[in-house]
């Protein structure tokens, strides 16, 4: 699901779980680590954003399918396992285990996803809710002395609030 309030989305961990294959629940958005669509239909809308890259691109593909009338549905019988962040994940000198460039992409693509389909309302509580967080994040990631970590993190915040909507979703021709 999405908060529009304070600009997160989370997956529900109360979905009760069934055994019946038949039994899907409709949902807002799906995660891209497994997820099944119709070649068709990825055509037909323009599949992936490449801007995104990495993290929330399979939120912004989910939003952008149910603007054109698709559904979206969640298998609660089914099971997989995926070790999330994984592809950043690396020995990284003093910057720990998760790469720097992590930061940049989440913190980035999360903004540009609220631009695109959050409500402007909301806006200025997203702000105050997430500030004491980034402002904290930040301040670890100097204190700890992962200079990378800090700068990739001020980086994506920067992109994300000031790349123009025209770049982040150009228009058709």
């Amino acid at each position: 699901y999405v908060n529009y309030v304070l600009g997160f989305t989370n997956n529900k961990s109360n979905t009760p779980e069934s055994s019946d294959e038949q039994d899907y629940k409709k949902v807002e958005w799906v995660t891209g680590c497994c997820c099944l669509v119709r070649n068709e239909v990825l055509k037909q809308t323009g599949g992936f954003n490449k801007k995104f890259f990495l993290y929330y691109e399979d939120v912004e593909l989910s939003f952008r399918l149910r603007a054109q009338g698709y559904e979206l549905h969640y298998l609660p019988s089914c099971k997989m396992y995926h070790e999330a962040g994984a592809s950043g994940k690396a020995k990284q000198n003093n910057e720990g285990t998760l790469s720097p460039i992590i930061h940049y992409y989440v913190n980035r693509n999360k903004i540009w996803f609220l631009r695109g389909y959050g409500k402007p309302l909301f806006y200025p509580l997203i702000f105050l809710y997430n500030a004491p967080y980034y402002l904290a994040l930040y301040s670890y990631f100097k204190l700890r002395g992962r200079n990378k970590k800090a700068e990739y993190l001020f980086k994506g915040l920067k992109d994300g609030f000031f790349t123009p909507k025209n770049l982040i979703w150009p228009s058709k021709p």
